[in-house]
């Protein structure tokens, strides 16, 4: 997905892991905003139906040729089954990373045990990892936002 700088919106909705049984799967839905307007970036996410009253991690997972590589973004807390945030970014460098907007390929909300809830691709879908997420969730280089400098 490519993004001027000048402006651009994506809208995104979150979906559940198509690969889970009917009995995992529950009214979980959510919608991701990613705007940038003057050089500056912003996330905004919505999530409703979370089955978990504590916090989330939001995952830019992004692609340096076959590779996928998981960057922490931000805590998401859940309150009453809902996740909300705003947050501003750099959209040529996330987090610090060296990343940009446009190597992002799956934005995910995990729960803090690194548990997949919601994903949605940017741009054409991907064959990418889900289990990679569990990976890194707790690490000292991912708590720093640097787990993508491996």
């Amino acid at each position: 997905m490519i993004f001027s700088r000048d402006y651009s919106r994506a809208i995104l909705n979150l979906k559940q892991d198509e690969d889970l049984s009917s009995a995992e799967k529950y009214n979980i839905f959510g919608r991701v905003v990613i705007e940038i307007k003057n050089g500056k970036g912003e996330i905004m996410l919505y999530a409703k139906g979370i089955d978990s009253e504590n916090s989330g991690n939001l995952y830019f997972v992004c692609s340096r040729g076959e590779k996928f590589i998981p960057l922490k973004a931000v805590l998401v807390n859940i309150t009453g089954g809902a996740a909300a945030l705003k947050w501003r970014f750099n959209p040529d460098n996330i987090s610090g990373s060296g990343l940009k907007i446009e190597d992002v390929r799956v934005i995910a909300l995990a729960d803090d045990k690194g548990k997949l809830i919601l994903s949605a691709f940017c741009g054409k879908p991907v064959k990418w990892n889900r289990e990679g997420l569990l990976s890194f969730t707790g690490t000292k280089k991912c708590m720093q936002r640097k787990c993508c400098m491996r």
